[in-house]
This record gives structure tokens, C-alpha cells and sequence, in this order.
């Protein structure tokens, strides 16, 4: 899937710019007001905190991690996802928790997929509901609401059935043709991934980890609109709602880092259905991908130098990976 991104992103942002007006690109870019820019990095950083108190609520079933490592782990995901190819930040920050915390990688890796796994009907009914609102949704929004309501319900059954798993996975490992060491192996990680998928059964932890979700979500409709105050574009929550649906939810297709073009794509789709022009949407997009830049590089790169230090210094980030 890796080499359909370059084109994708190539086709997107030609139909996202094709109708753009540079020189009103440039001026709404730079009207922005430098107060209002400051809110909106620290907006920013509260929502990385909150994804990674939300995400630590996970990792808590197998052993304790602080809350610093918990953010610098996440933040250094974000550098992994906004720099690297193919989402690589999930095993960036798969492995810096790891190190820093010694709870297995895979079940670390397990509970970052629960989270995304999670995010997904989150967008669905916050779009469906903000589209009772807006009124009719763009016809490609409308198909990629229908398929993703459908992944969604797939991936919430998957993860209340991934944990009865564990007796056929054993059935299949002990009829293949394996060293006891390497089967032993391979179903003690199974297992550990396994626990990871199970976290969200276990109720006293489903109901802060749905609250933090709220608060997640919330700070980042938050962080939208300071955006736009600053731009001095009016913004309403239901059209914020189909901004954040429609750039989470795209986020599972093939990207270019950064999620150039398909960021640019999404964000004249569903704002051009207001008052916003093509020019007014491209400077808003690029302004708030520069802002996500802003936020993640300082913050996670330091915790990438925090997280690399330190830990289990007797090893280093691919042997943790390799190991589990």
C-alpha cells in the first residue's frame, strides 16, 4: 500500500488547489494574530497530555508508568507519524514506552491499537451527530462515513472477541512445525498482545478511558476554533466536528508524512460546504498542520532523547522491539 501515497497525495492536492487563490492564501495566512497563535500551542500541548493520560489509563493493566514518560512516549509517536512514512510513530512510541517503562512491547503496541480502534466510532457519531446540524454532508463524505461506520463496528467486535482467542491460537501453534522454545515463544507475545486488546473489558478502566476521550476530542475542537479566532474565520462546533471527523478518519489511507494532500483535500471538502473559500480553507489546513509541527518536533523530540537515555540502558530501542 506504501506506493499508492505519493500518488494519492499528488491527485488530492491537485483537486484541493486547483480552484486556489494564492495571493488569498497568503493573506489570511498572515493575518493571524500572534496571541491567539500562542493559545493555539498550548491547546496543542494539553491535547498530547490528554492522549497521553488517556493512553497511560491502558498501559496501568500490565504495571505502572508515570505520567512524563506516558507524554514524552506519545509525543515522539506524533514526530514518527508527521515525519515518517507507513504511521511509524506507533512503534516509535511502542518502543520509548517499553524502554522506559519495561511493560511488554507488544502488549504497549496492543493498546495503541485499541486506542485507534476506539477513535473511530468516537468520529463516526460526532460527524453524524454534527451533520444534523449542518445539513447534507459532501457526497464523498457521506460514502467515507458509511465505510468507516462499518470499520468501526468491525473493530469494536474484534476487540471484544480478540481475548477469547487465546485457545485456537494455541490449537493452531501446536500443530505447527515448531521448536517447543519458539512456539513457547511466539505464544507468550500472542498472549501479552492478547492482554493488550483486553484492557478496555476490564470496567473500572472504560469509564475514564471514555472520559478522556471526551476531553481528547473536546480540546481539540477547542484548539480549532482558537484557530480560526485567530485567522479571524468563524468557525461553529458542528463544522469543527466534520473538520476533525474527516481528517481523523482519512488518516487510515495511504499518506505521505504529514498527510500532505489528503489533509489539503479534506479541508475543502468540508469547508467549502460553508462560507469558507478554497483559498480560505488551504491557508486554515496549512496553518494548522504547521501548528501540529510546532507542538510535536520540540516536545518529541525531547522525549525521544529523554525516553533513549535512559530505561533499560543495557539495551537499545531495536533489541526491545526485537526482543518482544
Amino acid at each position: 500500500m506504501k506506493w499508492l501515497a505519493l500518488p494519492l497525495a499528488v491527485v488530492l492536492l491537485y483537486l484541493a488547489v486547483r480552484s486556489v487563490d494564492p495571493a488569498e492564501v497568503l493573506t489570511t495566512a498572515t493575518r493571524a494574530n500572534p496571541w491567539w497563535m500562542v493559545a493555539v500551542w498550548l491547546s496543542m500541548t494539553a491535547s498530547q497530555f490528554a492522549r497521553s493520560v488517556r493512553w497511560r489509563i491502558l498501559l496501568r493493566a500490565q504495571g505502572p508508568i508515570s505520567y512524563p514518560d506516558a507524554f514524552w512516549a506519545t509525543t515522539a509517536g506524533y514526530v514518527g507519524n508527521n515525519v515518517l512514512p507507513a504511521r511509524a510513530g506507533e512503534v516509535i512510541r511502542t518502543a520509548l514506552a517499553a524502554r522506559a517503562s519495561g511493560l511488554p512491547a507488544s502488549f504497549i503496541f496492543a493498546t495503541a491499537m485499541v486506542e485507534r480502534v476506539m477513535d473511530v466510532p468516537t468520529l463516526v457519531a460526532a460527524a453524524l451527530v454534527a451533520s444534523l446540524f449542518t445539513g447534507a454532508l459532501a457526497p464523498v463524505f457521506e460514502q467515507a462515513l458509511g465505510v468507516m461506520a462499518l470499520a468501526a463496528l468491525g473493530g469494536v467486535l474484534f476487540l471484544l472477541a480478540a481475548p477469547s482467542a487465546t485457545r485456537p491460537i494455541s490449537w493452531v501453534l501446536g500443530r505447527i512445525p515448531l521448536g517447543a522454545q519458539a512456539r513457547e515463544r511466539i505464544g507468550e507475545q500472542l498472549g501479552r498482545l492478547l492482554l493488550g486488546f483486553e484492557t478496555l473489558r476490564q470496567p473500572r478502566r472504560v469509564v475514564p478511558f471514555l472520559a478522556m476521550t471526551v476531553v481528547v476530542w473536546s480540546n481539540d475542537i477547542v484548539t480549532c476554533l482558537l484557530l480560526a479566532q485567530a485567522l479571524g474565520l468563524s468557525m461553529t462546533v458542528p463544522m469543527v466536528i466534520l473538520l476533525l471527523a474527516g481528517l481523523g478518519l482519512s488518516s487510515a489511507l495511504p499518506s505521505t508524512p504529514g498527510f500532505v494532500g489528503i489533509y489539503q483535500f479534506v479541508a475543502v471538502t468540508v469547508l467549502t460546504r460553508f462560507d469558507f473559500t478554497p483559498s480560505a480553507a488551504i491557508a486554515y489546513i496549512v496553518l494548522l498542520q504547521t501548528m501540529i509541527y510546532a507542538v510535536v518536533l520540540p516536545w518529541g523530540l525531547s522525549g525521544m532523547w529523554l525516553l533513549g537515555r535512559r530505561g533499560h540502558a543495557d539495551q537499545s530501542l531495536g533489541k526491545i522491539m526485537a526482543n518482544h
